[in-house]
């Protein structure tokens, strides 16, 4: 008998599993484990990248929204201020023939 196969106790020597094996098979497990990593990581740049590319889009939208906000809002404030004007009130009644004379008082 071999020393394998006395080492081995009952074992047949077709299942006694060589040193070079293990250490091959070590290295597979090893080269898997880091190419799941890789994996992982390549995931997680390409979804972190999109969501970026998303969030860059949703706020560009909003800027222009707040730029058409703000103009509608700067043309608002300018009515009301000419609406509150009594002497601007006053001159659009006038150039439109509206008053007839009277004085225009300012109640506060």
């Amino acid at each position: 008998m071999s020393l394998i196969s006395q080492t081995a106790g009952a074992l047949p020597l077709d299942r006694v599993v060589s040193w070079p094996e293990v250490v091959r098979s070590a290295t597979l497990w090893r080269y898997v484990a880091y190419c799941m990593l890789l994996s992982t990581c390549l995931l997680f740049y390409t979804w972190s990248r999109i969501d970026a590319m998303e969030t860059a889009l949703l706020l560009n939208h909003a800027r222009t929204q707040a730029a058409v906000l703000q103009t509608e809002h700067d043309w608002l404030t300018l009515e009301l201020s000419t609406l509150q004007d009594v002497s601007s009130l006053h001159a659009r009644a006038s150039a439109m023939g509206l008053v007839d004379g009277t004085r225009v008082k300012r109640i506060k």
